[in-house]
């Protein structure tokens, strides 16, 4: 095999995988437009406690009520041992329906994320933080006065984001491969 041949193959296959990184990211940036396009029309505003109220008169075993993207509500909870997911009407509190997620964006979402994981997820974080870690020895701690801002930073703040470097400490640079993980 040639050399036009193994890098016409690395390159079809490079660009397959950025072709499916690409549209698994695009339809999980359009999945929440799309939801809330589908959505009925927002109920109007009333207190939290008065939504709760009705909620729990409709669905005797309520544990959760999440609003989703797309503006619905559901209410999760328990009848017994079996769980419930159902969508609720907010200005009532009765019961639309079965609450049925789609599977294909958990798919995509999955399959997205799947690319990155593991081995390669890890080797990505880790080119990252270096660069970062190299960044910030370059502006700060190899500077005269670099770290001068920092501590201007943290005393005249006590209480807001402020106090701290937008770029980190090193110790937090650390910690960053520590917690690395997807959430579901």
């Amino acid at each position: 095999m040639g050399f036009r041949q193994l890098h016409r193959w690395l390159g079809l296959v490079a660009g397959t995988l950025a072709l499916v990184l690409g549209l698994t990211g695009a339809l999980l940036a359009l999945d929440p437009l799309v939801d809330a396009w589908h959505a009925a029309a927002p109920a109007p505003a009333s207190s939290v406690a008065a939504l709760v109220e009705r909620v729990q008169a409709s669905v005797p075993g309520a544990q959760e009520i999440r609003r989703l993207p797309s503006g619905a509500l559901v209410v999760f909870g328990f009848d017994g041992e079996r769980a419930l997911a159902s969508y609720v009407d907010a200005s009532d509190g009765r019961v639309l329906g079965a609450y049925r997620p789609s599977v294909s964006p958990r798919w995509v979402k999955n399959l997205h994320r799947s690319f990155l994981a593991g081995d390669a997820g890890r080797w990505a974080l880790e080119n990252q933080r270096q660069v970062v870690m190299n960044e910030r020895r370059q502006r700060v701690d190899n500077q005269p006065y670099g770290r001068i801002l920092e501590e201007a930073m943290s005393h005249a703040y006590t209480v807001h984001p402020y106090k701290h470097s937008v770029i980190g400490s090193m110790e937090h640079l650390d910690a960053a491969q520590e917690g690395f993980r997807y959430p579901s």
